[in-house]
Order: C-alpha cells, then structure tokens, then sequence
C-alpha cells in the first residue's frame, strides 16, 4: 500500500512523457460483431413437443494488434553453429 504520507524529494525527477506508437490506415473500419438466433417449436400431442433452433454469429474488420518486436527462437546461435546466418556474435553493447 501506498505511504500518504510520503513526500518526493525536491530534486525528484519527474518521468518524460510516454509515447504509444500506434497508427490506424486511412481505410480502417471499426470492427463489428452480428449474432442472430431464430427457432420454432411445435407441440405434437399432450406430452410431445419438438423445438428447432438456430444461432449464428458473424464477426468482420475485426482489427488485431502485431508485435513487431516479438521475439523468436532460433535452434541457430554462434554458440552452437559458428556458421549460422540468422544471428552474428554480438561485438559490442552499444547501439549502432
């Protein structure tokens, strides 16, 4: 639980904004979801009745979200393959 007591330091550095990167195509459509139903039931005789039914769903532009950070597993590493084209023994830390 939080202290409400607590005060932050004077010289506490507030957190930068953060910045969702998410982008939508000029064409794109809210996705949309219809379900239906329909049934019919008819007595036979005073103990006997036989019910139909019927239900349905249709789902379109249903939008999805795409990890384009996602990781993958490799059976291929410089380790086990010094060879292996998909992943380079890293030289350094620092970014290019």
């Amino acid at each position: 639980m939080a202290n409400p007591t607590y005060k932050p330091p004077i010289n506490a550095q507030i957190p930068g904004p953060i910045y969702e990167q998410d982008s939508f195509s000029r064409d794109f459509k809210s996705g949309m979801t219809q379900a239906w139903n329909a049934s019919v039931e008819q007595q036979i005789n005073g103990v006997t009745a036989v019910r139909v039914a019927y239900v349905g769903s249709q789902s379109y532009h249903q939008s999805y979200v795409m990890d384009r950070n996602a990781q993958t597993y490799s059976y291929c590493t410089y380790y086990n393959n010094p060879n292996c084209q998909c992943h380079r023994k890293q030289t350094s830390s620092m970014a290019p």
